[in-house]
């Protein structure tokens, strides 16, 4: 499946987006690994959990991936736009980001620890997987994401990666250990393992990076200034991570925990599939940041966007209707409920994959209020219509929650997108 996935995104690349295909390639194959690794991990994880383990486990690493757009405060984003433009910056906006990072990781790592002790908003999960998730997702893993902008702004697209690639394959290393474990493991030890192994990708990537990428001395202070520039990038970092996060912990409060298993699966695999486009946008990012200052290459460079992300959802959803059947036999019969919630979500990749275009479009041209004000608006009814439906709809109905609220948002972006694109197509812009 990763092949064959891999071989038609790489055709279409290569016949629509030029050169952007061309350096898509290595980043396309890092992310096929990446594929591969999430996917060994996924399997490994729900078969020595089940259902019920596998649904706890993500509703609580859902609320904290969500919370993790928040680490940072938009530093690393801003430092991968002004570097790309401007390089001159990279040592300073580098170690402004790192600081930054440090400090409002074990805030919000305490913070959502502190919450969990307090207010019993996740009944089925133990205070130990709280720790362990919020050592791994707030404290430790936001530096690959620095790491992967760092490269980025260097022009060093394969490299950034292959930073989240290798954070895939020490979790799926943690995944495996857990799997031929003793029977008796439990879920908070598989949490152990889980930390051990972010904190050894987060090691191995910092030394990487600390000996192919030379940074400069430079002041780390961060003022009042710097810090409401970057409250720009977090909210829309916040809202997009909110948006692809919140949905587990929704699902697992609202619909218990085998409901919650059941559409997580469907939705890892999903993802999965999704993940070949997000190779091609975080390439294609630099172009876009560029296009706002070269109206007579950037409408060319969103057309043919628009034709690969198109054409590639298409078949994603078509892949993931067919696979849909085999997931049982995959992850084992205690997730019989992602087949339907699978088959929906085959209809909801097209749509995220226009969505996603959408909003690396917004980012790049400034557009931030609005992607920030549509997502957080998303986010809201997405969690209405989950509260509603799946007390009653099991694993399907956070499914359809998703694929009704991804047709709001993509609509509501590209009524912004339409017209920039129009004053970039006549010069206007």
């Amino acid at each position: 499946m990763k092949s064959i996935v891999g071989n038609r995104l790489a055709g279409l690349l290569a016949s629509t987006t030029g050169a952007v295909a061309v350096r898509a390639s290595k980043v396309l194959a890092w992310n096929a690994l990446r594929l591969g690794f999430q996917l060994v991990w996924a399997i490994a994880l729900a078969r020595t959990l089940g259902a019920e383990g596998y649904g706890i486990f993500s509703g609580v690493a859902g609320l904290a991936v969500g919370l993790s757009g928040l680490v940072g405060a938009g530093l690393g984003l801003r430092m991968y736009q002004d570097a790309v433009t401007n390089p001159a910056v990279f040592d300073r906006r580098w170690a402004q980001a790192k600081r930054a990072l440090a400090w409002s990781g074990l805030f919000l790592g305490s913070a959502f620890v502190a919450a969990a002790a307090v207010w019993d908003f996740l009944p089925d999960a133990t205070i130990v997987l709280f720790v362990a998730v919020a050592i791994s997702e707030l404290v430790m893993a936001p530096a690959v994401t620095l790491i992967a902008f760092g490269y980025a702004a260097k022009g060093r697209m394969a490299d950034s990666a292959m930073a989240p690639a290798l954070l895939s394959l020490a979790r799926m290393v943690a995944a495996g250990v857990f799997l031929l474990a003793p029977v008796g493991a439990t879920l908070s030890s598989y949490a152990v393992l889980h930390v051990a192994a972010t904190a050894l990708a987060v090691l191995l990537l910092t030394w990487q990076f600390r000996r192919t990428v030379p940074i400069g001395s430079a002041s780390s202070a961060v003022d009042s200034g710097d810090i409401a520039i970057g409250m720009g990038f977090t909210s829309i970092w916040f809202s997009g991570a909110a948006l692809g996060s919140f949905d587990k912990a929704a699902a697992l409060h609202w619909g218990g925990a085998v409901s919650a298993g059941a559409y997580t699966a469907s939705h890892r695999f999903a993802s999965l599939l999704a993940l070949p486009v997000e190779a091609l946008l975080m390439t294609a990012l630099p172009h876009l940041f560029k296009a706002r200052f070269e109206p007579e290459n950037g409408w060319g460079v969103i057309v043919k966007l628009l034709l690969a992300t198109t054409g590639y959802g298409l078949l994603a959803g078509v892949a993931l209707w067919w696979l849909a059947t085999a997931l049982p036999w995959i992850l084992g019969s205690a997730f019989n409920e992602s087949v339907e919630a699978a088959r929906v979500l085959a209809w909801y990749l097209p749509v995220f994959c226009l969505r996603s275009l959408a909003a690396n479009i917004l980012l790049a041209f400034q557009q931030k209020a609005w992607r920030f004000s549509s997502e957080m608006g998303a986010l809201l009814v997405l969690l209405v219509l989950v509260a509603s439906w799946a007390p009653a709809g099991g694993g399907v109905a956070p499914a359809k929650a998703l694929l009704m609220t991804e047709m709001v948002l993509m609509l509501a972006m590209w009524a912004r997108v339409l017209p920039l694109f129009w004053k970039l197509r006549t010069g206007t812009q």
